[in-house]
């Protein structure tokens, strides 16, 4: 059967009205589905698909980056031994700068009720913090938020950001168990991973809120202020 006999024909009163005109809201209207191809075009749904990507390389080089930190400490720790035969000699520079590395990254901020808060170790923090920094610039830098009507199409915001928190569900997942993968390759114990399994939690839902909201706030307050302006 031919799929062209089941669309409805095109309403003749709207085929050439002006962009402006509230009427002109359909593919019907020649203006809006110009429009329309034209919107799809500078910001094309597909595209935004990189933002979840780059979600996901951002934490797989976090990872590679505590492999090999840990790869590094086992090394380490097995030629303690023989690095020691000579009791007086000094700590090398390397050795030095692991321990004031490890000194910065284990320290807590100490307040009255920093307890109530759980606030992690310095070392956590500015991972949060790059973490924080890196998805805010994915979501924020890149403009426009919205479609400039809500019928061409999912706000390229919400879109993206959408992906960044689908992004997240490996990790989290991988997170969350306390016999893990991510134990095993890294070293790093599940009270520790824990911590980074409870922040992970508080960003997707931070990037589902933000990809939700646009979908209600574009067609109520956008589209009322397009019409308003009578643009």
């Amino acid at each position: 059967m031919d799929m062209d006999m089941d669309m409805p024909p095109a309403d003749p009163t709207v085929v050439d009205l002006p962009l402006s005109d509230p009427r002109c809201n359909t593919s019907d209207c020649t203006a809006f589905a110009d429009a329309a191809a034209e919107s799809a075009e500078l910001h094309p749904w597909a595209d935004q698909f990189k933002y979840g990507r780059w979600a996901t390389y951002y934490y797989l080089v976090i990872i590679a980056l505590f492999i090999v930190a840990y790869l590094y400490r086992t090394y380490h720790d097995r030629n303690a031994t023989a690095s020691k035969k000579n009791a007086s000699q000094s700590p090398s520079i390397g050795n030095k700068l692991l321990a004031g590395g490890r000194w910065l990254a284990y320290r807590r901020i100490h307040f009255p009720g920093s307890s109530i808060f759980e606030i992690p170790s310095f070392g956590v923090l500015a991972l949060l913090l790059a973490t924080i920094v890196f998805l805010a610039a994915c979501t924020f830098a890149t403009r426009p938020y919205y479609r400039q009507h809500y019928k061409y199409g999912s706000p390229p915001i919400a879109t993206r950001t959408g992906l960044m928190a689908y992004a997240c569900t490996p990790i989290l997942i991988a997170l969350a168990g306390k016999a893990n993968v991510l134990t095993l390759i890294t070293g790093i114990s599940h009270e520790k991973l824990n911590v980074i399994h409870r922040w992970v939690g508080w960003i997707t839902l931070v990037l589902s809120l933000i990809h939700t909201i646009p979908f209600l706030y574009q067609p109520e307050f956008l589209e009322g202020r397009r019409h308003s302006h009578g643009t």
